[in-house]
């Protein structure tokens, strides 16, 4: 029988990472995507649902990044990574 290999359960599209002492750190969305996202829906040109169905982003990410926007500037759109340990790095 053959054996199964092992697999990742993450997020197919990432556009950015990078590697640090064998973690390796994720970011679905580009600081320019999240702030294209932001700035359509605060000069009032789309709707939450809008920006979010033609971004494929939930409405829970957009609607914080909106609020970090408002709260901290670009700053405030600047990721925080997520950690995936990766064995044997």
């Amino acid at each position: 029988m053959k054996e199964k290999e092992p697999s990742l359960n993450c997020t197919p599209i990432v556009r950015q990472h990078l590697t640090i002492g064998g973690a390796v750190f994720l970011t679905k969305y580009t600081i320019e995507e999240k702030s294209n996202a932001v700035l359509e829906y605060l000069e009032g040109k789309k709707s939450y649902k809008s920006i979010a169905q033609e971004r494929n982003v939930g409405l829970s990410p957009l609607k914080r990044w909106i609020a970090r926007y408002l709260k901290h500037g670009m700053e405030g759109l600047v990721s925080s990574y997520t950690n995936y340990y990766l064995a044997g790095l």
